[in-house]
């Protein structure tokens, strides 16, 4: 289906050198799951349920079937591995191979981006204001202006997050 193309996360450079050789992923992937209190004669069948859905062999078939990593510790056999896409096992390798990412949840943001859902929208983390010019993706902005540099967009990301994050006391 996909051909030879791979797909995986472009790292982004660190700005200050710091923790070299160092991989950080920042996501604010996070889940809930919920009974509901009415549940009456069915509230110990969701909370097996629930706890089905955590073994270690539902992990992995989980992950096997979406290719997505489950803040757990599991492991997924030699087999299931071998079945995934490129992309999903660069992903599996970031978050459980040899030299994991170090995982950084943002979840302390959550009341700050319930505030102002209008800041905190689809790619807030790249918006950026070059000179007049606001842009909120890095690879249209390059495609769309070719006198852009790298060092333009980092001052304007820079300008742009510094004027608004003053409102929220960060």
């Amino acid at each position: 289906m996909y051909g030879t193309r791979r797909f995986a996360y472009m790292p982004v450079p660190k700005t200050t050198g710091s923790a070299q050789g160092e991989t950080v992923l920042s996501t604010s992937a996070t889940c809930c799951f919920f009974i509901n209190a009415n549940a009456g004669d069915k509230m110990d069948l969701a909370k097996d349920f629930y706890q089905f859905c955590h073994t270690e062999n539902s992990l992995r078939v989980f992950n096997a079937y979406t290719g997505m990593c489950r803040p757990f510790n599991y492991t997924l056999t030699d087999e299931q591995y071998e079945g995934l896409t490129y992309f999903s096992k660069y992903i599996y390798d970031m978050y459980k191979g040899e030299n994991p990412a170090k995982v950084i949840y943002d979840i302390g943001l959550c009341n700050t981006r319930l505030s102002d859902v209008t800041y905190f929208r689809d790619r807030w983390e790249w918006n950026a204001n070059v000179g007049s010019v606001p842009y909120d993706n890095p690879f249209k902005a390059f495609a769309s202006d070719s006198s852009l540099t790298v060092e333009s967009y980092f001052n304007g990301l820079f300008k742009y997050h510094s004027e608004n994050w003053s409102r929220f006391g960060l």
